[in-house]
């Protein structure tokens, strides 16, 4: 058999030419279309950490996965809007993982439905169940512009963390709260979870601010993987709340 310099294009069938027909390193940009992309289906969503991408490392083609490209800066895990009907919690449940140990949480709105009802914040276990043991120790103070008062808010075994004190029940004056937590092993139990933050509301009755900061640590001996944000008494109602991992490095 001779080799053939030129083939009629008539002459191979479909799908007749396999890769054993190709040599290697022959595929170049001029043989490539953009639907080898826009023709793929589409993820629709941010890549999982073992997700891989396909990079040119000084002009070797490798794989990476996705992990080593997401290092750095704030990363949403979830988030939680209501606007309208009350709820009894927003909950974050399995947010914290092994992927962070620092997380920002953001209380972007959130209401209370009764007058003078805490704004509180209790872990969840990894089945997802409120832990409600007295291990949450916190303490900071509130600041009362309009009375010109500072209190301080504090307590030693609580069932709970007291992040917002003496609200005030109205949509249009919701508190806004950032803090920090520290988990290092949420799937330790012999790990010590710290909060700390800063918040501010408008009291609509007396057309004041009122603000506080606080810090505190869960030391009841649970895994916790995530958190629920509630009222004292009563529901609360609108509310935007989101946490984020932190990667510094």
């Amino acid at each position: 058999n001779m080799a053939l310099s030129t083939i009629p294009k008539d002459s191979i069938a479909a799908d007749a030419i396999d890769g054993t027909k190709i040599a290697d390193d022959a595929i170049s940009e001029e043989h490539l279309d953009a639907t080898a992309i826009t023709g793929s289906t589409e993820l629709a969503a941010t890549p999982a950490s073992t997700d891989e991408l396909l990079v040119s490392d000084a002009g070797v083609l490798k794989r990476v996965d996705f992990s080593h490209l997401d290092t750095a800066g704030l990363k949403l895990i979830s988030r939680s809007v209501n606007q309208g009907s009350g709820s009894s919690s927003a909950e974050f449940q399995g947010c914290f993982t092994t992927s962070f140990t620092h997380y920002l949480i953001l209380i972007g709105a959130c209401a209370v439905e009764t007058n003078q009802a805490n704004l509180q914040m209790r872990f969840l276990n990894d089945s997802n169940s409120a832990l409600t043991d007295s291990n949450y120790t916190f303490g900071g103070e509130f600041n009362d512009a309009g009375n010109n008062t500072v209190d301080e808010i504090r307590a030693i075994g609580s069932d709970s963390f007291g992040i917002g004190p003496s609200m005030h029940n109205a949509d249009a004056t919701p508190a806004f709260y950032k803090f920090y937590c520290y988990n290092n092993t949420p799937t330790n139990t012999g790990d010590r979870p710290m909060i700390t933050g800063t918040g501010i509301f408008h009291h609509e009755a007396q057309h004041d601010p009122r603000m506080d900061y606080f810090g505190g640590s869960y030391t009841g001996g649970n895994h916790c993987a995530g958190f629920t944000i509630f009222a004292g008494s009563g529901n609360i109602s609108d509310h935007d709340i989101a946490v984020f991992g932190i990667k510094a490095f």
